[in-house]
Order: structure tokens, then sequence, then C-alpha cells
């Protein structure tokens, strides 16, 4: 888990600043594969489970643990709304599905500047141009 946590803070050279400490759990029994608990800056991650499941599903955490410790996150958000098509008022936290909710989007968008690529793509579309918004965000471009 550090070699990911590595990898995730040298894909957000330019938000050093604002991604703040962050602890990992393993849980045996959980309800998805993993999940982010701002109020104790937790991520919890479903064990056991493949290398590339377990990287994808913590990156994923780690991009929610950014929403909630980095305050100019905000700044990201209506040019990765226009770049997957989607109204600059839709809510960032709010979907019809957890595919279609801006801030999952937003988490697998990053899963994919981290790793290269998600090993689970599931439903979610992610357009080009959205990876590129959240690349250069991170790279503070």
């Amino acid at each position: 888990m550090a070699t990911t946590w590595i990898r995730f803070l040298d894909a957000h050279p330019g938000r050093l600043g604002c991604i703040g400490d962050v602890t990992v759990q393993a849980a045996w029994e959980l309800e998805t594969r993993a999940e982010y608990r701002p109020g104790d800056a937790t991520v919890v991650v479903r064990v056991p489970g493949t290398a590339a499941t377990l990287s994808d599903a913590i990156v994923h955490e780690f991009a929610h643990h950014i929403e909630f410790t980095c305050q100019d996150h905000v700044e990201l958000r209506a040019a990765f709304l226009e770049a997957q098509g989607m109204p600059e008022s839709a809510d960032w936290f709010e979907g019809d599905a957890w595919d279609a909710i801006p801030s999952e989007q937003y988490a697998e968008a990053t899963v994919e500047v981290v790793l290269g690529s998600r090993s689970l793509r599931g439903q979610t579309q992610l357009s080009d141009g959205a990876v590129d918004v959240v690349r250069s965000w991170a790279a503070d471009n």
C-alpha cells in the first residue's frame, strides 16, 4: 500500500501542500470494495483482493480524500463536468446511479492518471478530456 501512496503523490506534484495524511485499513467484511471515511481521513478496503483491484480501489478512495483535504479541489470541477458533457450546475456528489455521480467519475479518472488504466472499468465512462483535466489539475498546470 505504501507503493500505491507514493504513486498517488507522484501523480499530484502540484497538490502536495494540501494532501493531508490518510490511514488505510483492511476489512474482511465491507459492502463495497472500499470506502473513504472523511471524519478520520481513513480509507477502508475489503480484503482479500487481487493486487490490481486493491490498487484501483485504494487510489479511487485517495481521490475522495483530496476532495476533503484540498480546498482548491473545487477549481477542477467546472472543467471536469464540461469534459464529461455534464452541465456546470450538476451536483458533484449526486447522480441517478453510482457511475453517474461526478465525484465518482473524478475518482475513476484519478485511477487512470495514477495507474495508467483501470482494472475494473464497470459502467463508468470517462472522456479523454476528463482524464486530462484531472492530470493537469494534479500537476497544477
